[in-house]
């Protein structure tokens, strides 16, 4: 993984329900071939849908040979992750 990649900064939604996580899919899908970084911080709520995006796009991005990092997660946010057992997922700051 190049450490000169172009960064894309998605900013992840208050509530990440299923029509927010359908957004995010495409926004996902327009920063193919760039690093990714989903700010996390304003998040208090995911759902499944969001939590299952997130951990595809990051398996498919570190795949690629891209990063894909979530920053500043909001406390729901990092607890979420970590309740449903997907505190794998790395991040620029926060866990």
């Amino acid at each position: 993984m190049s450490t000169d990649q172009e960064l894309v900064t998605l900013k992840l939604p208050e509530r990440l329900d299923r029509s927010a996580t359908v957004k995010l899919k495409e926004e996902l899908d327009s920063a193919q071939g760039q690093g990714v970084v989903l700010d996390g911080g304003e998040n208090e709520a995911i759902s499944g849908l969001g939590i299952q995006l997130i951990c595809k796009a990051k398996s498919h991005w570190e795949t690629s040979g891209w990063s894909f990092d979530i920053s500043q997660p909001s406390d729901k946010l990092s607890e979420a992750l970590s309740w449903l057992g997907h505190d794998q997922i790395s991040q620029t700051e926060g866990f």
